[in-house]
């Protein structure tokens, strides 16, 4: 038989699009009752990715030129190539997998939820393809997987990796490190299962102190400490000067007729509604000041303090931006021109962190952008950088248009693309919800035809369905849906998207319609989502066969999203505008 020392294999982290082969290695090693389900998975990806580690064959016909490639018989660890993660996807097979979360204590329930301040780390799957067992792999694995934990830079320490095995794996796990601790409390499957650990003494590293020393936080802020300058800016708002759209387009009917007043969809002054605010998506932007260098956004206090902003503020999300100590050069630019450059991270209205939010970035943009004009720089862009890593880059249309506090500007943001997944096949559970929250008149027959499409984004957060027009048309408005069943279904993360394609308005300008509902993030409804035409783009610039798509989103306030589809990425194109600013003492 083959052992591991005769195939090449590196050991990476899992990333969204490894999910639905992980889910498959799941599913087929172990019993229904043991198996995490899909939604498992995506949580413990999305909220502990750090501690979900895959090991890959590499296909050696893809790997030339790879300087990191290694076989599995040697102590490298892949985890810190951060730069090849994207070239090595795709370049073999997944073939093993150890999942784990941190947790404050040993139990069922503290297991269930990923706690990043948790002192155990708990393994949940240890997996390797039946196909490749028996070669020492696993082990191989885990020794990988528990050497990665000590090159770790952790906020907070971790004592103990903890785990339950079955009596046939005992030996596996002795011969690894870990410590017979006894038949285990957990139920988990009809067998009986033993709890095992191994201590790593993990020492975290602390808060920074900065310039202001060990002063506690809370003491620093509000009236006493440091005074944080807000905006609220409406995103991708409507102006009927086309400041939403390209010169080309026209303003679309239904947001013109509203202007006008032949509509009562948005009520108040009409010369306010025209400049563009009081449509689109309001957010709010706290701006951490330099001086704040102890400011830790992954530290408790911080954490709470955030939250504590956000729903203050009671808007959809709030982003908090602070200069990065690392600059970006301008790519292409033929000079040495640097980009400002931030960091930013959000928050919903009852206090939930998400990791990307389209509308709350460009409201930042904004900020970002009038500052910059007020001290005479002209910089091209801003570049944001998110929790997950992820850089955000954004500049204004014409970058020599007179960005003064109370104008409307346009603005192009780089964002991330994502991939819709099919769920054709695994619909039955998502039909029932739309009839419990939104078709509740309406017999499954009915449903089944006005339904299109369902699907799910790459990285497990957004359902996206496609509605025939008649069907988009009659969803009610949100006091008239029903949002339990969608909080209850747990096959996504954050929201759903519902859709339909232009085809009867072509005096809209528009290519398809949407609603985002997110009950999960604490937002019933978003009046205009940034984040979701990620996967609107993908999905109609597919459909429609083209690059360039328009989409409005219908909601009680309207917003029109420009989209272009670029290297990888979205090219999402808006209006912002600033509503009001000032002085936060929180």
């Amino acid at each position: 038989m083959t052992s591991s020392k005769d195939i090449d294999i590196i050991f990476r982290n899992v990333c969204p699009t490894d999910l639905a082969y992980i889910y498959a290695l799941e599913k087929a090693s172990y019993p229904a009752d043991e198996a995490a389900s899909r939604s498992q998975l995506q949580y413990r990806q999305h909220h502990a990715a750090a501690f979900f580690r895959c090991a890959v064959v590499l296909d050696s016909k893809n790997t030339e030129g790879i300087e990191n490639r290694i076989t599995a018989s040697h102590d490298a660890d892949l985890i810190n190539v951060e730069a090849n993660r994207t070239s090595l996807n795709g370049m073999g097979e997944i073939i093993g997998f150890i999942t784990a979360s941190r947790c404050r204590s040993f139990d069922e329930e503290s297991m269930k939820t990923h706690d990043p301040t948790g002192k155990l780390l708990a393994i949940h799957s240890v997996v390797v393809n039946e196909k490749y067992r028996k070669r020492g792999i696993g082990s191989k694995m885990m020794k990988n997987y528990l050497e990665s934990l000590k090159k770790m830079e952790l906020k907070r320490g971790i004592d103990k990796v903890v785990l339950i095995s079955k009596k046939k794996n005992l030996m596996f796990y002795l011969d690894a490190g870990f410590v017979i601790k006894g038949k285990s409390n957990i139920v988990h499957g009809e067998e009986n299962w033993y709890d095992c650990e191994c201590e790593v003494n993990l020492k975290g590293v602390g808060k920074r102190t900065g310039m202001v020393g060990n002063v506690g936080k809370v003491a620093r802020r509000g009236r006493f400490g440091n005074k944080y300058p807000y905006s609220v800016i409406d995103s991708f708002a409507v102006n009927s000067s086309g400041g939403s759209n390209s010169s080309s387009r026209s303003l679309p009917y239904s947001i013109e007729s509203k202007m006008s007043g032949t509509d009562a969809g948005i009520p108040g002054d009409v010369a306010v509604v025209a400049s563009g605010k009081g449509t689109g998506n309001p957010a709010a932007v706290v701006v951490i000041p330099d001086e704040s260098n102890a400011f830790d956004p992954t530290s408790e206090d911080d954490i709470v303090w955030m939250r504590t902003v956000a729903r203050e503020f009671n808007l959809s999300e709030t982003a908090f931006i602070w200069e990065s100590n690392q600059k970006d050069k301008v790519e292409n630019s033929g000079s040495d021109t640097v980009e400002s450059t931030f960091n930013i991270r959000y928050y919903t209205c009852n206090g939930t962190e998400v990791d990307l939010c389209g509308h709350a970035t460009l409201a930042a943009s904004l900020v970002v952008f009038q500052d910059l004009f007020s001290r005479g720089d002209r910089s091209p862009s801003v570049v944001f950088h998110t929790k997950q890593g992820v850089q955000l880059r954004a500049h204004p249309v014409n970058p020599n248009a007179n960005i003064i506090m109370n104008s409307s500007i346009r603005i192009v943001m780089d964002l991330p693309s994502k991939q819709v997944v099919s769920l054709g096949d695994d619909s039955s559970a998502i039909m029932q919800m739309l009839k419990d929250s939104l078709f509740l008149n309406n017999s499954a027959e009915e449903i089944e035809s006005i339904v299109k499409y369902i699907g799910i984004d790459d990285g497990g957060d957004d359902l996206l369905i496609e509605l025939s027009s008649d069907g988009f048309t009659s969803i009610p408005l949100s006091n008239g849906i029903n949002f339990g069943p969608m909080l209850n279904y747990l096959g996504y993360k954050r929201g759903v998207i519902v859709c339909c394609q232009n085809l009867e308005d072509l005096s809209e300008r528009v290519d398809f319609y949407s609603r985002f509902f997110g009950p999960k993030v604490g937002i019933e409804e978003d009046p205009v989502t940034g984040s979701a035409h990620c996967v609107l783009a993908t999905y109609f610039a597919e459909k429609l066969e083209r690059d360039f798509v328009v989409g409005m989103q219908k909601s009680g306030r309207g917003g029109i999203v420009e989209c272009t589809i670029a290297d990888g990425h979205v090219r999402i194109a808006g209006s912002a505008v600033t509503t009001m600013s000032g002085t936060l003492y929180i």
